[in-house]
């Protein structure tokens, strides 16, 4: 089951940026303040890319996690992953592994 786009998804986790400053900043300020109201949203992004996270977490250590390829863009298998690469195993270009943050691509 394919659940994105790897480019997208590291769009989504993006995303979670905000919400981890705001975190702190929410501790700091209080729930008084009328800062509350601007960072009860980006909290919310951000505990529910956490939940999409953990998912996948489980998805990927049951070998079920694809992404789609992004060279191709068919569905290809998640086979291992760490702190800067994830590999992927397509189809149609074979073994390739994707850098988190640059979404830069490189074949082995």
């Amino acid at each position: 089951m394919q659940i994105f786009q790897f480019k997208t998804w590291i769009r989504l986790m993006k995303l979670s940026i905000p919400g981890f400053v705001a975190l702190p900043a929410l501790w700091i300020f209080g729930s008084n303040s009328s800062y509350f109201y601007l960072f009860t949203p980006l909290i919310a992004i951000t505990i529910i890319l956490a939940l999409l996270g953990a998912l996948q977490g489980i998805m990927m250590a049951f070998g079920k996690l694809e992404f789609g390829c992004p060279i191709c863009k068919t569905t290809a298998k998640v086979t291992q992953g760490g702190q800067k690469y994830i590999y992927l195993d397509c189809p149609k270009c074979g073994e390739n592994r994707s850098f988190h943050w640059l979404w830069s691509h490189e074949s082995k």
